[in-house]
């Protein structure tokens, strides 16, 4: 029986984030991002390094952007789940509440075109987002 974390889901072409518990193993990260290869960066949003489960193949995709550095420049595209994880350690963890406050003072509503159709669309996007 899988571990459950506490996380956060910002599901590509949506204005809303949720705050979930999940099953913390691989087919829950597919299924949430729809994807087809994740990948796991670690990345800092309001001092905290946090883990970004996306679609390591999203660029290539055309998929929406989901997180941008403090210039706006896109930092992470399609859906994204974010969990805890302490740096020396490969396992995730739930997110506390002070992490999920940073990413939550982080977030915005933007437009984006959608370049596969053509379509302006409204998104939320993680913003601040650092290396």
């Amino acid at each position: 029986m899988a571990e459950k974390v506490k996380a956060m889901y910002i599901k590509e072409g949506s204005e809303a984030v949720e705050i979930m518990e999940i099953d913390d193993e691989l087919a829950t990260y597919y299924e949430l991002t729809g994807c087809d290869c994740v990948d796991m960066p670690m990345r800092t949003v309001g001092g905290h390094r946090l883990a970004f489960v996306c679609d390591d193949e999203g660029l290539l995709k055309d998929r929406l952007p989901t997180a941008a550095d403090a210039k706006g420049r896109v930092m992470l595209v399609g859906s994204l789940v974010i969990v805890g994880r302490d740096e020396l350690d490969p396992e995730f963890r739930s997110l506390t509440d002070e992490e999920v406050k940073a990413v939550m003072d982080n977030l915005l509503v933007c437009t984006v075109k959608d370049v596969r159709s053509g379509k302006y669309v409204r998104q939320m996007v993680l913003t601040g987002v650092g290396y």
